[in-house]
């Protein structure tokens, strides 16, 4: 998942009383506004599209992120909402739809997912989840259909697939398991019929 920083290093501010800057669009409306120190922003800072309705909402402390960290669709419905702490994303993060409904979910640590993340479809089902460790998958992993029914389900080692994985039919039946190591498919393969009995699959 990206995301999104606004910047304004391409405009120049005006600086009005108590250290508070405002830049503007060229058609005059206001774009961003907050204070300005000798250590670069500070405090609140809210960004606007040109129409006028709100990008984004800031935190800083000494010209680093630092606070919760809020984005918003053209349309004013939610985009996502992370805690920054000294200019990295660190703790919960919140990422949605363009309809406000919810996307995705976790953590960071240092800037990187931590912990397990979990992912959803528009019509809020889970659609899979994932456990990081230092930015890569790690742990167990699951992902499932728009109707809550389970298509596959392994395990991730060091970002790539690793020991047994399991894939099922959009009814939920299992067509096939195998072995993976470092990412890769070991030994043979099975497939399974409609009534469970095993076969191994051939490429």
């Amino acid at each position: 998942m990206i995301i999104r920083i606004v910047l304004c290093i391409l405009f120049s501010y005006t600086l009005l009383a108590q250290d508070k800057a405002v830049s503007n669009y060229q058609n005059g409306k206001k774009r961003d506004e907050g204070r300005m120190t000798a250590d670069g922003k500070e405090g609140d800072w809210y960004y606007y599209y040109p129409s006028g309705d709100s990008m984004a909402h800031e935190q800083f402390v000494k010209g680093k992120l630092h606070g919760v960290v809020r984005n918003y669709y053209a349309t004013g419905k939610p985009e996502s909402k992370v805690i920054w702490i000294d200019g990295v994303p660190e703790d919960s993060a919140w990422y949605y739809f363009p309809e406000g409904v919810l996307h995705s979910t976790g953590r960071y640590h240092v800037g990187k997912y931590f912990g397990t993340w979990k992912y959803y479809y528009g019509n809020g089902r889970l659609e899979r989840f994932v456990n990081y460790v230092s930015g890569m998958p790690e742990g167990p992993f699951k992902q499932f259909s728009q109707d809550g029914i389970l298509l596959q389900e392994g395990a991730y080692k060091a970002g790539k697939e690793d020991g047994l994985w399991k894939f099922y039919n959009g009814q939920g039946r299992l067509e096939y398991s195998g072995m993976y190591a470092n990412g890769a498919k070991q030994g043979e393969w099975l497939q399974y019929d409609e009534r469970g009995k095993a076969s191994v699959y051939k490429d």
